[in-house]
């Protein structure tokens, strides 16, 4: 944070005004060519929070009529409409820059939620938590991408084929990151912690 590479990251005006525009003038977009430009600058480790916006994607009311206060006018505002277009946006410029940029392409992207949503649309238009099925998205990393790993039954209300569980994506992303989930590292005390003791790497990610 101290170098003058690492500030010079927060810098999107040295991005040409038709990048920016093409991630999107609004904070999601901006937030993700952000994230490209600080792993440019060798930050390892990046995370997108769509805060304080991100509770448009909690529409238990309806998907389209939420109407909860906006606490930022200048984000994207309520309902999938509204959410959906900028969100896709910044991912797709997201994608293709770290795949078109030499330094960037062992960088492996992860669009993931904390668990799913209700099959059906509710008795109010909107949609509930539902942990039983979820979706992850990985980009890049040099893994096989062009895949979808799974299916869900014809309600898309649990797995019907491979399913994955969160242990699996995160024995996955360990194995990218080099790491050995079977270690087990001392905590304060000089007691074994594993690391992680489930899961399985997903496969068909890899060459």
């Amino acid at each position: 944070m101290t170098s003058a590479r690492a500030r010079r990251a927060f810098d999107l005006n040295e991005e040409t005004p038709a990048t920016r525009e093409r991630y999107g003038r609004h904070r999601w977009g901006q937030m993700a060519l952000l994230a490209r430009r600080m792993v440019e600058a060798g930050v390892t480790f990046v995370t997108i929070n769509t805060a304080p916006d991100c509770l448009r994607w909690d529409w238990h009311v309806s998907i389209t009529r939420e109407n909860r206060p906006q606490p930022d006018p200048g984000g994207p505002n309520v309902g999938m409409e509204h959410c959906g277009p900028p969100f896709d946006r910044a991912l797709a410029a997201l994608i293709e820059d770290l795949a078109e940029r030499d330094s960037c392409r062992d960088v492996l992207l992860i669009v993931w939620g904390e668990f799913g949503r209700t099959p059906k649309i509710n008795a109010t238009g909107g949609r509930d938590h539902w942990p039983p099925l979820g979706s992850v998205l990985l980009a890049g990393g040099g893994l096989r991408m062009g895949q979808v790993i799974g299916a869900s039954n014809r309600d898309g209300s649990a797995p019907a084929d491979r399913p994955i569980g969160p242990d699996d994506v995160l024995a996955t992303l360990y194995k990218h990151l080099g790491i050995d989930r079977h270690a087990s590292p001392l905590n304060h005390q000089g007691r074994p912690i594993p690391l992680q003791p489930e899961g399985r790497v997903i496969h068909e990610l890899f060459w």
